[in-house]
């Protein structure tokens, strides 16, 4: 593997290459999405299909008969459990793509299998940061909305930082917190706008599965069913690679800026793994023997390649 020759990024370098290695590496990246969120799809349709008579409760185009308990009940709970499941399913899909933009952007080639074989082997890490995420996040949006959207930003990072180097739940919030201090606003500014461009791919996607509805399904609640969760799996494919690809360079971003990643990926040949732990589950080679041909020259160890404070 060639190590990279990593640098600060502006905002716009970071959409633009989070965009380039979206483009280069689609096959992979979609594999991931599709393998994790068709079955979901599938899964929520079945539920959805056994506990909701009206098509217009799926689509969201009609309103559910309040007066009737009974598919009150049955709608409700089916669309919980299909929305949990959904959002199980984003979550998987995200930690992996997050481990194949990694692998992309230090100049390796990412395997779509393997990359959801770490997300899967981290999964009970990864719903464990994400309740700590939900439950310290509803007092901060209850008290203020601008407090639970600071706080959010400075999670950003969180993600990334449990797949790349293995620290889990609050500590990875507190890694994610202390990387992103005083690099909020760019931090802010990226997210927002690759939110914004998922979110029109999203409603393009949207508005082509109203129309088919709309003209082609009409009543059937079975087309209805399929119609909706193909919008949404075609939707999950392509918006949640390019989303996770942009968090994923944020982290790299901050960490050569706070940490010299690039000096230390050039000094060691390691992985991605903060300066006091292990690179990608690998311990650390041993520092460099000290060079003494010339007493002018200083050390070759650590302290040699370390950035100033």
């Amino acid at each position: 593997m060639d190590t990279p020759g990593l640098r600060p990024l502006g905002v716009g370098e970071i959409l633009d290459v989070a965009f380039k290695i979206y483009t280069r590496h689609a096959v992979q990246l979609f594999k991931i999405v599709l393998f994790v969120v068709l079955p979901i799809q599938v899964l929520g349709g079945v539920i959805l299909l056994s506990t909701v008579d009206d098509p217009d409760a799926v689509s969201g185009l009609g309103e559910i008969d309040t007066q009737n308990d009974t598919e009150l009940a049955g709608a409700i709970a089916g669309t919980v459990v299909t929305n949990l499941l959904g959002a199980l399913a984003v979550l998987l899909a995200t930690a992996a793509c997050v481990k194949a933009v990694a692998d992309a952007y230090l100049k390796s080639q990412p395997d779509w299998r393997e990359s959801l074989r770490a997300a899967r082997g981290r999964l009970g890490s990864l719903l464990w940061l994400s309740f700590l995420y939900v439950l310290l996040l509803i007092p901060a949006f209850v008290a203020l909305i601008i407090p639970g959207i600071w706080l959010s930003v400075a999670w950003t990072v969180a993600y990334p930082v449990l797949m790349l180097e293995g620290i889990r739940g609050r500590k990875a919030l507190g890694r994610s917190f202390r990387l992103v201090r005083g690099r909020w606003w760019p931090t802010f500014g990226a997210l927002v706008i690759s939110y914004l461009l998922a979110g029109v791919l999203q409603a393009l996607v949207g508005a082509i599965a109203a129309g088919a509805l709309i003209v082609g399904v009409e009543d059937s609640l079975v087309g209805t069913v399929l119609t909706t969760g193909t919008a949404n799996t075609v939707a999950g494919v392509l918006a949640t690679p390019f989303q996770a690809a942009v968090a994923a360079l944020i982290y790299f971003d901050l960490r050569v800026r706070k940490e010299g990643l690039d000096i230390e990926l050039l000094a060691e040949n390691v992985g991605v793994a903060p300066p006091d732990g292990p690179a990608l589950g690998h311990e650390p080679p041993p520092p460099p023997r000290p060079v003494t041909g010339d007493p002018g020259l200083p050390a070759a160890g650590p302290e040699a390649v370390r950035p100033p404070e």
